[in-house]
């Protein structure tokens, strides 16, 4: 493994969600329970995090690029964003 060289640039994913049945021989897919997970975005980074446990580490702002620390306000955005970054585009919308 080599040492993390940057700060993630998280997003919210459901992992585990779908669930592959058989009925009468035949398969279909079926919604299922996921767990919210964080994975980075930066290219060739295979990180993953449980959503518990992301909350207090760093990442980057999806709208102005600077880094904040995950909370339980920011993580259930699908884009984790500052608070301030967020009233700005409202405003303009």
């Amino acid at each position: 493994m080599s040492k993390q060289d940057h700060t993630h640039k998280y997003y919210r994913v459901l992992v585990g969600s779908r669930k592959i049945v058989i009925k009468n021989g035949k398969r279909y897919l079926e919604k299922g329970d996921g767990r919210e997970v964080f994975k980075c975005a930066i290219p060739g980074c295979p990180t993953f995090k449980l959503k518990e446990l992301a909350i207090g580490d760093k990442s980057i702002c999806w709208t102005c690029g600077e880094e904040l620390i995950l909370n339980t306000e920011n993580t259930r955005l699908k884009k984790p964003t500052h608070i301030t970054c967020r009233r700005m585009r409202d405003k303009i919308a």
